[in-house]
């Protein structure tokens, strides 16, 4: 599933981003925002001298979402705006 929303993501603008980031959220299986992350890495690595911002975000994002108790559907808002 992450596949087919990373390389849409990356294109869209941030109202695109932002339902792109609801459909991952809404998907119950416990793997499903990992697989977003992981598609959207190697979609940002195709272009990673323009993709270097959001690459870095994605990371400390996603190391928050581990580490932490946090709302994952609101660590991946805040890539909306990059």
């Amino acid at each position: 599933m992450g596949d087919k929303f990373a390389a849409k993501f990356i294109l869209a603008d941030q109202k695109s981003r932002k339902d792109i980031i609801k459909a991952v959220a809404a998907d119950e299986r416990p793997e499903a925002v990992g697989e977003f992350i992981e598609a959207l890495l190697v979609e940002c690595g195709k272009n990673s001298l323009k993709n270097f911002r959001l690459m870095r975000e994605i990371l400390n994002r996603w190391t928050k979402i581990n580490d932490f108790n946090t709302n994952k559907k609101l660590q991946l808002e805040t890539l909306i705006a990059l």
